[in-house]
């Protein structure tokens, strides 16, 4: 990163965001071997699942052998798993098929996501403003604190959400390219088509933002308005995603008819009702950029929208990225009966721009003042390490997880791999403290509860192999568990 200062003080700005990108992408290569194990609450079951999709890509599965009866409704504990949108997990299966069943393949494809997505926003804000405005945003989303959380597995939905704000900030930097260039223009045609149909199957709808923010600024525009061209570059390109899309949904409505049925009411419910518990007033998104952007960050991106917005050279682009925002926040705020922290993120690059827009202005304002190129770099650096939640990353390394939380889930990690050496044939294991882990980790099949006698009758008249984990006191252990000698006793 200090190499990337150098040479934009210089002007030099291939290099400079040669080694932006590269920092960036060490940065978050840190991130995904920050905890060697399976983080809670949603990273073990993306991980289970996509551990599960190297084998079989097209059939998704928690619990890859339902032994025991299981609700289909409840997805932390079903077989087939249609809770989320297939593509990340495609991805992380494919970096597991590459590089082994670890905690940093199943990571990988969020860092080079995150990368994509600093890229992207270097790329939107030289289009719309400024070569520094463009700079600078890119810099500091870099370090985005949040993100690089979302990279390390350690804040729910994690890797679903990196992916799918990649991929949608990748369409907003095709549709502003295609409208400027006269070069090519079928090609980012066709990207921002897939793009967008990408971001549909890694976290469904939510990606046709897009599609609005460009319907709504063609109406605005008075050229545009009358010319029926634009209509038809939307509809080939909305065609493209539905060629991108559409034949999973068909795909999994066909052959998972009963849980597609289901997670598609599901999803269609965070709109309508309250989920889960999942509500909050109106500003309750405005009140998380606080933690999703750094301390005082509203200040900035409030400040910075009105210069982002005053520095624009291109107004065309600069109305999309401004209804992009305003669609998303507005739907979320308003109309979604469920809120999440994440709903908003998806726009993250965008709100790094109007921020990246205040901190150019601030340094413009001071720069005939204080001339040395120091003053320059001290600034950047503490827009970079305070604004965007650098300290915040740094009590994510220290101490979001006690000492003691860590050791115990390294050492159940520990167990869990050892196990399919100390027992080489296919067992049922029961008792077991973290059953989602526990599969991701070894071939055998875990639960956490016991078996009720009947069930144990028809395992063991079908031919089972059964094991246990001993537990922490005396007695618990049901008697005709504990009473046959063929079954094998573990311990943590």
């Amino acid at each position: 990163m200090g190499l990337s200062i150098y040479f934009h003080l210089h002007q030099k700005e291939k290099w400079a965001i040669s080694f932006l990108l590269l920092g960036a992408f060490l940065l978050r290569l840190l991130m995904t071997g920050l905890d060697d194990f399976l983080n809670d609450w949603d990273e073990r079951y993306h991980a289970l699942v996509a551990k599960n999709m190297v084998l079989e890509p097209f059939r998704p599965m928690l619990r890859a052998e339902p032994i025991l009866p299981y609700n289909y409704q409840n997805w932390t504990q079903n077989h087939i798993w249609l809770h989320k949108q297939p593509l990340f997990l495609w991805q992380m299966a494919l970096s597991m098929r590459i590089f082994g069943i670890n905690e940093m393949a199943l990571r990988l494809p969020s860092a080079l996501l995150g990368l994509l997505t600093v890229f992207c926003t270097y790329q939107i804000g030289k289009i719309v403003t400024t070569e520094r405005i463009a700079y600078i945003s890119a810099f500091l989303f870099s370090f985005a604190f949040y993100q690089l959380k979302l990279t390390s597995g350690a804040h729910q939905i994690d890797h679903n959400d990196v992916v799918f704000l990649g991929y949608v900030t990748a369409s907003i930097w095709a549709l502003l390219v295609f409208h400027k260039t006269e070069k090519n223009k079928i090609i980012y045609l066709l990207l921002i088509g897939v793009f967008v149909g990408l971001a549909v199957l890694t976290k469904w709808l939510t990606a046709c933002v897009v599609y609005a923010a460009w319907g709504i600024a063609v109406l605005l525009d008075k050229e545009k308005r009358t010319q029926i061209i634009e209509y038809v570059y939307i509809s080939i390109s909305f065609l493209i995603t539905c060629l991108v899309a559409l034949p999973w949904q068909i795909y999994i409505a066909k052959t998972f008819p009963q849980e597609n049925t289901w997670e598609r009411d599901y999803n269609w419910r965070h709109i309508t009702e309250v989920i889960e518990g999942h509500t909050a007033p109106v500003w309750y998104y405005l009140d998380e950029t606080n933690y999703q952007y750094g301390a005082a960050s509203l200040i900035l991106i409030l400040a910075g929208a009105y210069f982002f917005w005053k520095k624009s050279q291109y107004i065309w682009g600069r109305n999309v990225v401004f209804l992009s925002v305003g669609i998303v926040y507005f739907f979320f705020s308003v109309i979604a009966k469920s809120i999440g922290s994440s709903y908003v993120y998806v726009m993250a690059a965008l709100l790094y721009l109007w921020q990246g827009a205040a901190v150019s202005e601030i340094i413009s304002k001071w720069e005939y003042k204080f001339p040395a190129k120091s003053f320059f770099v001290g600034i950047l650096l503490f827009f970079a390490i305070y604004a965007a939640g650098f300290d915040r990353l740094y009590h994510r390394i220290a101490c979001d997880k006690g000492i003691e939380q860590r050791i115990e889930k390294q050492h159940q990690r520990q167990i869990y791999q050892k196990l399919d050496h100390i027992l080489p044939e296919k067992h049922i294991i029961f008792n077991t403290k973290a059953e989602i882990e526990a599969m991701f980790y070894s071939h055998h099949n875990y639960y956490t509860a016991w078996l009720t006698e009947t069930q144990y009758q028809d395992l063991k008249a079908k031919g089972y192999k059964m094991a246990y984990f001993m537990p922490e006191k005396e007695g618990e252990t049901p008697a005709f568990i504990a009473n046959d000698k063929e079954i094998k006793i573990l311990s943590y």
